[in-house]
């Protein structure tokens, strides 16, 4: 059995159809028809104020009115935030303005150049006062011991004049002066062969071979420093034959130790040469002055 649908029932459904393809249109409405984007609208921040510039001497143009609606959605500016470590209390930077940072290492270094160039100039001139001190030092101990060598040979020479004068009162010598054995006639020599001139000429040019020879054998140890001014005098009488038979200290140097080398170089140094037949007498005393450089 069918139901007959009703012009009440035909109504509605027609109207829901009707409403319900109206809803399909709407929502499928943008997919067909594409509306424009709206874009965001614009505001405009001032972050930074730039320092006025001086006034020209045009008068500026006037600016135009800004729309209405973005005068009235323009902010007040906004200051940059400081950044600030945890733990630091921010600490307000002074204005540098437009100065330069001065570098004060420049002139530090010039100043310890020049303490260093004045500490240096004054090291000098003290070095040089020292070493002057130390030529006039050794100048005048240089010429004091000179002095003291001159009067050293001329103690010699006066030693040796005064030997020579009491030998020639004597022309011969006894057996135990000449060291002849006793009971021995000494060898006879005539005097008056020779003149005075020769037979100091002859002892002179003996004494310095003597003193060539005997320095032969002198010799210093170098493990000690020795004075220069050492000075020793020795009286060595000598027989014909060169045979040394005494051997006396006129002056000791004062120095044990330089004395006793002086004995051993004569010692080392015997039998010295032979006397010359100007000397007439059989035996002969000849003074020799040592010095740690050497024999005078």
């Amino acid at each position: 059995m069918s139901q007959r649908v009703t012009p009440a029932g035909l109504a509605l459904i027609l109207s829901t159809a009707v409403h319900l393809g109206v809803l399909l249109l709407v929502l499928a409405s943008p997919r067909f028809f594409p509306q424009p984007v709206k874009l965001p609208e614009v505001y405009q921040v001032e972050l930074y104020s730039p320092p006025a510039a001086p006034p020209s001497p045009q008068p500026p143009a006037q600016p135009a009115a800004p729309p209405p609606e973005t005068a009235a959605l323009q902010l007040p500016p906004v200051a940059p935030k400081a950044t600030t470590r945890p733990g630091k209390s921010a600490q307000p930077k002074p204005a540098q303005g437009n100065r330069k940072a001065v570098s004060l290492s420049p002139i530090k270094e010039r100043l310890e150049r020049e303490k260093r160039e004045r500490e240096e100039k004054e090291r000098q001139e003290q070095q040089n006062a020292n070493r002057l001190a130390e030529i006039k030092l050794d100048l005048n101990s240089q010429l004091a011991r000179e002095q003291a060598r001159e009067a050293a040979r001329q103690a010699s020479r006066a030693i040796a004049e005064s030997y020579r004068a009491s030998t020639r009162n004597h022309p011969t010598e006894t057996p135990a002066a000449t060291g002849n054995p006793p009971g021995t006639a000494p060898l006879q020599i005539s005097t008056g062969q020779f003149t005075d001139k020769q037979r100091g000429d002859a002892l002179s040019a003996y004494k310095a071979r003597l003193e060539s020879h005997i320095g032969r054998h002198w010799k210093l140890p170098v493990v000690q420093d020795w004075n220069d001014e050492l000075i020793a005098i020795v009286v060595i009488r000598i027989r014909r034959d060169g045979a040394v038979t005494t051997v006396k200290f006129d002056q000791s140097s004062g120095n044990p130790r330089f004395d006793q080398y002086v004995r051993k170089a004569v010692d080392r140094a015997s039998p010295l040469p032979p006397l010359p037949r100007e000397i007439e007498q059989q035996s002969e005393e000849i003074v020799v002055t040592f010095t740690p450089r050497g024999l005078k």
